[in-house]
């Protein structure tokens, strides 16, 4: 797709001293220059003894869910995009999440790159630390969801055993898997981070699409092409899609407050 097509569709002190004139006070029969041998000691105060508290303290994990969230407006959802490097999946995210937002709609996006940056420095791109990876993004997404916050989750999450884990750990009802079908060759023309340059290259062998599969969700998930529309269409798609969930169709959640 030329460049000026993609730019249109929107993608892209002192001690102290004695007194040398001792001072008398009333009601004291010696000040503390002069007092000398008439000074008594007070009386030992009692030993002092904390109160015991009896009460137990619940942690926040223990109690019960309409305790726990009752102040979130209702137990929100995950929408989770998956498909090649450079599919688009980043630039929508952030779009549906500005979108969210403008709503008053509680929401955060968690992207693959970002996240590798901080929470999942630590893993490589082999398929166990890809699995990893999404395991970990998971729990952050539901830990969102309970607190009433739609996580965006971009991912390119290859392999579909480790996005079934994902919706164990998120929960059916709560995972909206999208899959953000651009063609591989469109992908391979934007390359936004020269990762396809570099795996034509040799130098990246675990690359998804060039040297390793990826395995499409089923035929029921929500299909998008970006080579077909803009970003704005395709978030559309998407929130129409959801827009069924009881967290968007109830009060909204106004985040500006």
């Amino acid at each position: 797709m030329p460049a000026t097509a993609m730019a249109r569709q929107g993608w892209s002190s002192r001690p102290p001293t004695r007194s040398a004139s001792p001072t008398r006070f009333p009601n004291c029969t010696a000040c503390p220059d002069t007092a000398g041998s008439e000074r008594t000691t007070p009386p030992a105060l009692p030993a002092f003894r904390p109160p015991i508290m009896h009460a137990s303290i619940p942690e926040p994990q223990s109690l019960p869910d309409t305790q726990r969230f009752a102040r979130a407006p209702s137990e929100a959802f995950t929408i989770w995009m998956t498909g090649l490097s450079g599919a688009g999946k980043s630039t929508l995210a952030r779009h549906m999440g500005h979108r969210l937002q403008q709503q008053g709609r509680a929401c955060y996006v968690l992207d693959g790159d970002v996240l590798r940056e901080g929470l999942s420095s630590d893993l490589g791109f082999c398929r166990e630390d890809r699995r990893e990876q999404v395991r970990r993004v998971a729990h952050v997404a539901r830990i969102l969801n309970e607190a009433g916050v739609i996580a965006i989750v971009a991912l390119v999450s290859p392999y579909r055993a480790d996005r079934q884990l994902a919706r164990e750990i998120i929960g059916a009802d709560a995972m909206h898997e999208v899959w953000v079908c651009t063609p591989l060759q469109v992908c391979q023309a934007r390359d936004p981070k020269g990762l396809y340059r570099r795996a034509n290259a040799g130098l990246l062998p675990a690359m998804t699409g060039v040297a390793d599969p990826y395995e499409p969700p089923p035929e029921d998930a929500l299909r998008i092409d970006t080579s077909r529309h803009d970003v704005s269409t395709c978030a559309n798609r998407i929130l129409e899609a959801v827009s069924a969930h009881p967290c968007m169709n109830g009060s909204q959640h106004d985040v500006r407050r």
